[in-house]
């Protein structure tokens, strides 16, 4: 599995660790192909999720569509997830 940083932690990291400017530090960073990524959002944290047991839930925003299985754990994951508003939780307790 890749890991990966972020370019202005190893900025950081290069100007504590090697004593270079904040220039010659960005543009080593800058050298380096970065990954095209984006954050990954669980269902437990989706606002369209609503807690059924304690590691199932409901996709709100599929369970009126033609998906049959609607049913989702909470560590599951998908491309179209927005993540819940602090303000706003959905969890059945």
């Amino acid at each position: 599995m890749s890991e990966y940083i972020e370019r202005n932690a190893l900025i950081k990291k290069i100007q504590r660790n090697y004593g270079f400017s904040e220039e010659w530090a960005k543009e080593l960073a800058l050298s380096v192909n970065a990954a095209d990524v984006a954050p990954v959002i669980h269902c437990k944290d989706c606002k369209y999720f609503e807690q059924d047991t304690e590691n199932y839930g409901v996709c709100i925003r599929f369970n009126d569509t033609t998906i049959a299985d609607d049913v989702v754990k909470d560590t599951d994951y998908c491309s179209r997830a927005k993540e819940r508003d602090e303000k706003h939780n959905t969890n059945r307790s």
